[in-house]
């Protein structure tokens, strides 16, 4: 345990002690990825699972189940313009797909900037990049195997 909130808890506090997690749990990124894509991040993935087969299955389900309503709903904040649909579901949708790719977590992460400084309205470009990204993950995840993932590292 490296942090708490105290009850009441506010949205501001729980938010907060998220922002944080990233400077106390860096995400470990390998040197040179290799294998079919440099999307995915074998190490990351391999840590997700702990190795598991079955886990690993879980993780790529989960994905598959939640992404398209997640992205769905970046989508609908970058049409519509509006600045904090944008930062909370681009902060959801980063959230899932970190376990996966850092560099479509690192896309979801600046449209959820964007978002934050007000700035839906130049959105359209980096949603396209991060909707090309999902495209390609929902191609390469099924075929993957823990086996497969300790290949690339």
């Amino acid at each position: 345990m490296d942090d708490f909130l105290a009850k009441p808890m506010r949205a501001a506090d729980v938010y907060a002690a998220l922002e944080r997690l990233p400077a106390v749990h860096p995400v470990v990124q390998p040197d040179a990825p290799t294998g079919k894509s440099a999307l995915i991040d074998p190490a990351i993935m391999l840590s997700g699972c702990a190795g598991d087969a079955a886990l690993l299955a879980d993780m790529i389900q989960l994905f598959e189940q939640e992404a398209p309503a997640l992205l769905a709903r970046v989508e609908a904040a970058v049409r519509s313009q509006n600045a904090e649909q944008l930062r909370i579901a681009a902060h959801s949708f980063r959230g899932l797909v970190s376990s996966f790719s850092t560099s479509a977590a690192k896309a979801a992460e600046a449209l959820e900037q964007l978002g934050i400084e007000g700035r839906a309205g130049e959105s359209t470009g980096h949603y396209e990049g991060l909707n090309q990204s999902v495209r390609e993950l929902r191609a390469i995840l099924p075929t993957l195997t823990v086996e497969k993932l300790r290949a690339q590292i």
